[in-house]
């Protein structure tokens, strides 16, 4: 969905909540969509518990 507009570049995706604390560091994204129902938690109640440098 995401892809389909000309002005968004998904540089990476997660399929669990610890990859996704992995991934964004790593990429330095502009702005990242996380899932609030994956299988292993919630990723927004994750990244928010380690701090600004997830936000």
């Amino acid at each position: 969905m995401l892809e389909a507009d000309p002005g968004i570049w998904v540089t990476g995706e997660a399929g669990t909540a610890p990859a996704a604390l992995v991934t964004m560091p790593a990429l330095r994204p502009d702005a990242a969509v996380l899932g609030a129902q994956l299988p292993d938690g919630d990723a927004v109640s994750q990244a928010s518990s380690k701090g600004p440098k997830y936000l």
